[in-house]
């Protein structure tokens, strides 16, 4: 039973690990203005060129809960 929501967990920490590090390459990469924002005509949105540091901080975060995750699966394994 702990084993299996070690699991279930690795595998949403590793799916919101991915996530977050997509979304904050996309914002890292949108031609911002001086004042630090971006307007999306399309979509009629502004992005702040700060949101992308807090989704990297984010994708980090989980990226260490993956990988504490990933090392208890291996000591379940070892017993």
């Amino acid at each position: 039973m702990k084993k299996n929501i070690v699991v279930l967990l690795f595998v949403v920490f590793g799916c919101l690990t991915l996530g977050f590090f997509s979304l904050f390459v996309k914002r890292w990469n949108l031609p911002y203005t001086s004042e630090g924002t971006y307007f999306d005509e399309a979509s009629l949105i502004t992005y702040k060129e700060q949101a992308a540091e807090v989704y990297g901080i984010i994708a980090f975060v989980c990226f260490l809960f993956t990988g504490l995750l990933l090392y208890k699966m291996m000591l379940f394994k070892k017993h």
